[in-house]
């Protein structure tokens, strides 16, 4: 029975981790991000989600920006923002040993597909046309599932991926 528990407790946290968002971001460290109070949306070619995720990740990037001091604008401004998307397919392997090793158990594989989301953050220096800003999550766009968990994902990954912006020097 303390087997079983134990298996079971494993397995839990194994699918915390493996569903936990992975976040990078990087930024040009010679840029002055002080200088940035305005912003304009850009698109960047790729692929793209479909127009309602498409609304709410601009919806949610709007509101972290301003929130940071940022205007949004449509003449002239300091920032270009643009974002990417990419919802690949990957194979995963679960192991199950049934009996342990001293039992001699039987060691079993099942293999499942799974869907890893990336949305990417870019923002660019609009005077020098040059990236100034890179952040990524992982396992933040999912194409089932519950519409108010992908959004609930969705917003914690934009939290994240704007964090750290604008960065302190």
């Amino acid at each position: 029975m303390n087997l079983i528990r134990t298996i079971a407790l494993v397995a839990v946290g194994f699918t915390g981790i493996a569903t936990a968002q992975k976040v990078v971001s990087q930024y040009d460290r010679e840029t002055d991000f002080s200088k940035f109070k305005t912003y304009k949306w850009i698109i960047i070619q790729g692929t793209t989600p479909n127009q309602i995720t498409a609304q709410n990740i601009v919806g949610l990037v709007n509101t972290a920006l301003v929130q940071k001091g940022l205007l949004q604008s449509e003449g002239n401004t300091d920032l270009l923002v643009g974002f990417q998307t990419s919802v690949d397919q990957q194979r995963q392997i679960n192991w199950f040993n049934n009996g342990g090793p001293r039992m001699g158990g039987m060691r079993q594989a099942t293999t499942s597909i799974i869907e890893v989301g990336t949305l990417v953050v870019d923002m660019y220096d609009s005077g020098q046309k040059q990236l100034v800003w890179y952040s990524s999550a992982t396992k933040t766009l999912n194409r089932g599932g519950n519409p108010d968990k992908n959004y609930e994902r969705l917003q914690k990954a934009v939290d994240k991926l704007l964090k750290d912006f604008p960065p302190k020097k």
